[in-house]
């Protein structure tokens, strides 16, 4: 029996042997490729840095969009316009001036009111001396 358990366990170490030789065989393989794509990633981004735009003369595109523009303008100038005068009596003021209007109406209201008052007083006062 103790043969048959040996015999088990010696299977066992030779296949897990086996699968860790192939574990490594197979982590090496792996890290070839990331140290490969690693080196292609960075030659990839030196080209990138060392590109350079393409240089684009924008100038005849403005020069069309400025004559166009012109002639839109003078389109637009050229056409009629419409003026409209309205005239109208407002009786009460716009809703902005209320409150100085009618200050203004009854600060004047007022002072003639007094200067009535007082006037009659002194019309009676002389009535009655005289």
């Amino acid at each position: 029996m103790k043969e048959e358990l040996n015999e088990g366990l010696l299977f066992a170490l030779e296949e897990m042997a086996k699968e860790q030789k192939e574990g490594n065989v197979s982590l090496g393989l792996l890290t070839k490729a990331v140290e490969n794509f690693s080196d292609r990633l960075t030659e990839m981004e030196m080209k990138i840095e060392n590109q350079k735009p393409p240089e684009v003369d924008t100038k005849p595109v403005t020069d069309l969009l400025k004559v166009y523009f012109g002639a839109i303008k003078n389109i637009i100038e050229s056409q009629p316009k419409n003026v409209t005068h309205t005239k109208r009596v407002q009786l009460f003021p716009v809703e902005s001036f209320k409150r100085d209007f009618y200050l203004k109406v009854i600060g004047m209201i007022l002072k003639w009111a007094v200067i009535l008052t007082i006037a009659l007083v002194l019309v009676r006062r002389v009535i009655t001396f005289v």
